[in-house]
C-alpha cells in the first residue's frame, strides 16, 4: 500500500488521498522493435465508490459502481499512474512497488512485470 500526502488529525498525520478506484485492464506484453519487452495496459472498466474494502467499511453504508465508459477508464488509469509516480510507502510497511518508469500515454507499468512472478 502507498500513500499520497499527509494531513494533520489531532496529534497524528493521516493519509490525504481518499480516492477509491479499481481499474480493470487488458494487459499486453510483446517484444519491442529494438528488443526487450514492452508492457501495455488497455483500460476496460473502472470501479468508483465510497467503499474501501476494509473490515471497517462493513459498518457503513457504502456505494460502488463499475463503469465501462472508455474515456472514464482511460482517465482513471492516467490518474492512478500519476498517483503512483508521487506516492510513497506507508511508514512501517515494506515497500512492494516503486514508481519506476511509468508512462501515462504508453501506459507502460512496472506492475505488469511483478504480476508475471
Amino acid at each position: 500500500m502507498r500513500v499520497v500526502g499527509w494531513s494533520p488529525k489531532g496529534n497524528e498525520q493521516v493519509p490525504l488521498l481518499h480516492a477509491k478506484l479499481a481499474i480493470c485492464c487488458a494487459a499486453h506484453s510483446w517484444e519491442g522493435e529494438m528488443g526487450g519487452w514492452e508492457d501495455h495496459l488497455l483500460p476496460v472498466s473502472v470501479w468508483v465508490g465510497s467503499a474501501n474494502w476494509t473490515a471497517q467499511s462493513r459498518r457503513h453504508l457504502e456505494f460502488g459502481a463499475w463503469r465501462t465508459d472508455p474515456a472514464l477508464a482511460k482517465t482513471a488509469l492516467e490518474f492512478m499512474i500519476d498517483l503512483i509516480k508521487v506516492s510513497e510507502p506507508v511508514p512501517g510497511q515494506a515497500e512492494r512497488q516503486s514508481p519506476r518508469s511509468l508512462r501515462a500515454n504508453g501506459t507502460t507499468m512496472p506492475l505488469l512485470s511483478s504480476l508475471r512472478r
